[in-house]
């Protein structure tokens, strides 16, 4: 599941989900079995449940023209590399560099 953080705000008060940030994923996670929870905080970064495995990346500055789009390329970019068999640290950080 991909979420951003406006969607994950509404969701957590919603399923009435507590705990800082990586507990809310867990919490959303086990609730629906979900393997991975990803979630875009715009310039503040992103944030990775896969499995176990919870991986925080922060935002790097550039100059934003538009936005349009920039969640279903960092979710096309994501989905490539876990198709491609990553799901490391490193391999978070190269999604979002790509991105």
């Amino acid at each position: 599941m991909k979420l951003n953080d406006e969607e994950s705000s509404v969701i957590s008060e919603f399923f009435r989900l507590t705990g800082d940030e990586e507990a809310q994923m867990r919490a959303l996670a086990g609730r629906f079995a979900l393997k991975g929870v990803a979630l875009t905080k715009g310039g503040n970064g992103s944030s990775l449940l896969l499995r176990d495995e919870y991986i925080s990346q922060s935002g790097n500055q550039v100059q934003v023209t538009d936005t349009v789009g920039a969640g279903d390329s960092f979710a096309a970019v994501l989905a490539l590399g876990l198709f491609a068999g990553g799901g490391s640290q490193k391999d978070f950080g190269l999604r979002i560099e790509c991105s």
